[in-house]
């Protein structure tokens, strides 16, 4: 839904196109121009308000501000489209994985940071086992996030 969303404020809010192979298969709407027309179950008064939304200022403020964020996120979460949902019936055997590969992340103990850790990690084609970025393991030791993580837990203790 999110996707059909965005694609459909570039095209009709915003008049912009989505990549040169779009420009083909789904020309910019002239001004004016709804979804409506080309989707049957979609209804006026929902479209309406919709561009009501998103094409004021307070909207555009979020809209920049959370790019900017998601720019500076030098971790994303690597869950795949279900989301966290999808990732936890693996979060057990990834974890396992993990602290095999990784013996320092066995002083990261709270299911929260558990879960994070392991969306952080990523399936080696190669090797077929899930590694973590450079930025949080250099040299073996935990650097960022994750060595943020084990102190606050050693803190606590």
């Amino acid at each position: 839904m999110r996707q059909f969303r965005y694609e459909h404020r570039k095209k009709y809010i915003y008049k912009e196109e989505s990549s040169n192979k779009d420009k083909n298969e789904n020309p910019v709407k002239e001004k004016g121009e709804t979804p409506i027309e080309d989707y049957d179950y979609l209804d006026g008064e929902p479209w309406k308000s919709f561009v009501a939304s998103v094409d004021t200022e307070e909207w555009k403020k979020i809209s920049e501000k959370a790019k900017k964020s998601v720019k500076e996120n030098i971790n994303p979460a690597c869950v795949g489209r279900c989301g966290f949902v999808g990732l936890e019936p693996h979060i057990e055997s990834r974890w396992n994985q993990l602290v095999s590969s990784y013996p320092h992340l066995d002083a990261i103990e709270h299911p929260r940071s558990i879960r994070n850790t392991v969306s952080k990690a990523r399936l080696n084609p190669v090797t077929k086992l899930y590694e973590l970025r450079e930025n949080l393991i250099s040299n073996g030791d935990l650097t960022g996030l994750l060595e943020l993580l084990v102190s606050i837990y050693i803190i606590i203790v």
